[in-house]
């Protein structure tokens, strides 16, 4: 397991190479979930779609396997191919046409989702607020934790008909690397946003299976 240090130096190291590309990332993300929120269409889905699909292979390949060589071997070229199978699994899907994500038009749902993304909007702020620098602030959209806290958020939208292989990663990754690494070894404890997103991701997950068999067992019985 590589040390807290060497870590930060390695995660450290990696927003100086890209800042302020960071700013501009997340510019374009909120920008883009703005447009799904205000004028939801199929062109603001497949683009939000495309945009998580990028986001996901860049933090694979760039974060994981191309600058963040401090990382231990082989450890990181998982780590790295797994983000870039969930990014290649969205795009194939953006291109299918297959998930749709669409925001619940009113009531409490739509309220804890535009909650959430906020909350997740807000990583940079809460690493000000303890006193980093912005090379050591996590950034939506170019750092790995962050990213699957939006993938998440976005891809339950279209909850039952999301991409399941590339939510069922993002579960596994926001629910145990965030209370087994990130929070206690590394004390990233913005990564308790993507824990908590997680368990939203999972209990809603659960939740449209359960509806979706009923709803199936209906059709079947009338």
């Amino acid at each position: 397991m590589i040390s807290a240090q060497d870590w930060w130096n390695v995660f450290i190291g990696y927003n100086q190479n890209l800042y302020p590309f960071q700013w501009i990332v997340m510019g374009v993300a909120f920008a883009l979930i703005a447009w799904l929120i205000l004028r939801p269409s199929n062109m603001a889905s497949k683009s939000v779609m495309m945009f998580l699909s990028l986001a996901n292979i860049w933090n694979g390949l760039m974060f994981f396997i191309v600058i963040g060589t401090g990382l231990p071997s082989p450890l990181r070229f998982i780590q790295g191919g797994l983000f870039i199978a969930i990014g290649l699994l969205l795009g194939m899907d953006t291109l299918r046409g297959k998930t749709k994500l669409q925001l619940p038009g009113k009531g409490i749902q739509r309220n804890v989702t535009v909650l959430l993304l906020l909350i997740v909007a807000c990583y940079p702020v809460i690493g000000l607020l303890r006193g980093h620098s912005v090379y050591q602030l996590v950034y939506p959209g170019t750092l790995p934790c962050a990213t699957t806290s939006l993938s998440l958020i976005l891809l339950s939208t279209a909850l039952p008909k999301t991409n399941k292989p590339a939510y069922m990663l993002l579960l596994v990754w926001a629910i145990t690397f965030a209370p087994l690494v990130q929070s206690p070894v590394f004390q990233v404890y913005e990564a308790a946003i993507m824990f908590i997103v997680g368990i939203y991701a999972l209990v809603q997950f659960i939740r449209a299976q359960v509806t979706a068999r009923k709803e199936k067992n209906t059709q079947i019985h009338s």
